[in-house]
């Protein structure tokens, strides 16, 4: 009984509101730093999520690197991410809103010597990620689009830290 309250409870508020799931492609830098040595990598994003409230969404993306960067003859290169979460707007003004993500990625990471090419390490890095973001409509107050800019920290664990910046473009539907 407790179960289908809650599903008619999910289904009812995703019902009302507007609009009620989008879809995102964005570009980020990727910035992760091991020790002393940072790196600059890049990777694309694709995400999509459904309201489950006014202000509330949940989401869900997957990731895949794009640019590698090499610092004295060490190679590192983003592979595989993906991730869920929840997203906490503020209410529109004038067409922007900030927010905040919170939730779960996981990215993998390869470090290789740049002269010959061998792997000295490929590791999967999980756990806790959380993020704010700004998001601006696009065209005028009917409009579907939206741009956004965000930070978010997907692991920071001893001296091993990922974090993306990036911009995004979305629909919502």
């Amino acid at each position: 009984m407790r179960l289908l309250l809650f599903v008619l409870f999910i289904s009812s508020s995703v019902a009302n509101a507007e609009p009620a799931a989008y879809a995102e492609l964005a570009g980020n830098v990727v910035l992760q730093s091991v020790d002393e040595k940072d790196f600059q990598l890049g990777a694309t994003e694709l995400k999509g999520g459904l309201y489950v409230h006014q202000l509330i969404s949940l989401e869900a993306f997957v990731s895949q690197g794009v640019v590698d960067d090499t610092d004295n003859n060490l190679n590192q290169a983003v592979g595989l991410g993906y991730g869920v979460g929840a997203r906490f707007e503020s209410p529109s003004r004038r067409g922007t809103k900030a927010f905040i993500l919170l939730g779960f990625s996981s990215h993998e990471l390869e470090l290789k010597r740049e002269d010959t090419s061998q792997s000295l390490s490929t590791e999967r890095f999980e756990g806790f990620a959380y993020g704010v973001g700004l998001q601006e409509q696009l065209f005028d107050a009917d409009s579907q689009w939206y741009v956004s800019a965000r930070w978010q920290r997907h692991y920071s664990s001893g001296q091993i830290k990922i974090d993306t910046v990036g911009a995004a473009l979305r629909y919502a539907f």
